[in-house]
């Protein structure tokens, strides 16, 4: 999948590259007629001239005008003629392109159908320790830096805009929070954010622009990995402050390092046997932790809602596990990846959307907006909460279910599922 967004963006560049050569050749054919309408007139002068008995006296000039169109010709025909194998050039990369790009829809049609009968060797057998012993996999692995794509000027020329939005709009937050922190303090949602600007500017900006980013391909993944870091930093600092309960601060930083080291092992290609390892050893980790958090929720008569997810959890966790022992790799990997990832990206927009909601109850309360609930005889607290509703089901709707689907492979990318919820839409109307 990561081939095919590069090829995908290789195919955009080449669409973007014959743009001009298109319009220079149709520039190039307008000249070419304009100079043989000038050659056909000058002939036709030349004739009129002839008879008439006045060509002595201006065979000069017509000399002069038929080399003048004669060198204008041969100009524009080798520059015609340079264009336009340029152009065939293109073409036929570009059908390159295309045939590559059905060939790795293909390919990865294939792995999602195999996803659920592809075996491996157990866990516990000889082959998976053989395999884990093997010199050349650790060779693999000490070498798998070498094939890193890191952002190079393209990236930035092409999406530079991304990265000052991003430096913008954590400024604007930071600044803001700065500025208003005394009535900030007095909001029950953006009291304990206000005591991070930094962590709270940061993940606001970076929020700011996931929307765009999930319908962009493209973007190296060293690039996605540090912005997902920078994320997971701001994230569960301001988590540290929202959360008081321990086991929970503990599975929320259990989450963001379980999702950055998949990420990590995915981007650097590590070999399969150490990722069957992570993921069965993170998977015990996560099973014992759920138990023992549920166990504890009951004893102290906590949440019902918390424990019944711990136990699913762990039912959940263990699954995986039996998969990895059993051999069915492909399964395993897609299971706990596919619900690490889902389970970050839900509490990472569920802080998006208190905050937001926090914004509105400052703004509806502490800046003239408080009037519009005194001009229209309404609740200021009604307004923010149809306000906030609809906000979260733009969300939810256009960020949060089309990213679980991405997720769990449904669609390789935003723009296939937009693509895909239009088409849905035209065919309801007809």
């Amino acid at each position: 999948m990561a081939l095919k967004r590069s090829v995908n963006q290789e195919i955009e560049l080449c669409q973007t590259i014959g743009l001009p050569i298109a319009q220079a050749i149709r520039e190039l054919e307008k000249s070419r007629k304009a100079w043989l309408a000038q050659q056909t007139q000058w002939h036709e002068w030349e004739s009129v001239v002839h008879e008439e008995g006045k060509f002595e006296r201006l065979e000069a000039t017509f000399e002069k005008a038929s080399n003048t169109t004669e060198t204008a010709l041969d100009l524009v025909l080798s520059r015609l003629e340079a264009l336009l194998t340029v152009q065939e050039r293109e073409s036929t990369l570009q059908e390159e392109l295309n045939t590559l790009s059905v060939k790795l829809n293909m390919l990865i049609e294939a792995e999602r159908r195999s996803t659920v009968i592809g075996a491996s060797p157990p866990l516990l057998s000889a082959q998976f320790f053989a395999a884990l012993k093997s010199g050349e996999m650790w060779s693999a692995a000490m070498h798998a830096t070498t094939d890193i794509t890191w952002p190079d000027l393209r990236f930035f020329a092409r999406y530079g805009w991304i990265v000052l939005l991003n430096i913008v709009v954590s400024c604007f937050v930071i600044i803001g929070i700065y500025r208003n922190r005394p009535l900030l303090d007095h909001s029950l949602r953006w009291k304990a954010l206000a005591a991070r600007p930094l962590s709270a500017g940061l993940f606001v900006g970076i929020m700011s622009t996931v929307l765009i980013y999930e319908y962009l391909d493209g973007i190296p993944d060293t690039w996605k990995l540090a912005y997902s870091i920078a994320a997971a930093i701001a994230f569960t600092r301001l988590m540290g402050r929202l959360t008081e309960t321990s086991w929970k601060k503990r599975l929320i930083n259990g989450l963001i390092i379980a999702t950055i080291a998949t990420r990590l092992m995915d981007m650097l290609g590590f070999p399969i046997p150490l990722i069957r390892l992570f993921t069965a050893l993170v998977s015990l980790v996560g099973l014992l932790f759920c138990w023992r958090s549920a166990l504890a929720s009951a004893r102290n008569q906590g949440s019902r809602l918390y424990g019944w997810i711990l136990r699913w959890g762990s039912l959940f966790f263990a699954v995986v596990i039996v998969a990895e022992l059993w051999g069915e790799t492909a399964l395993a990997s897609y299971l706990f990846v596919s619900f690490i990832r889902s389970l970050t990206t839900v509490l990472v927009f569920a802080l998006a959307m208190f905050m937001i909601r926090g914004a509105l109850e400052w703004l509806f309360k502490n800046t003239p907006l408080r009037q519009t609930s005194e001009m229209y005889g309404d609740d200021t607290e009604n307004i923010i909460d149809r306000l906030a509703r609809l906000i979260d089901i733009a969300i939810v709707g256009l960020v949060l279910a089309p990213g679980m689907l991405m997720i769990w492979g449904v669609y390789d990318s935003g723009r296939q599922r937009v693509a895909s919820l239009a088409f849905s839409n035209r065919w309801r109307l007809r």
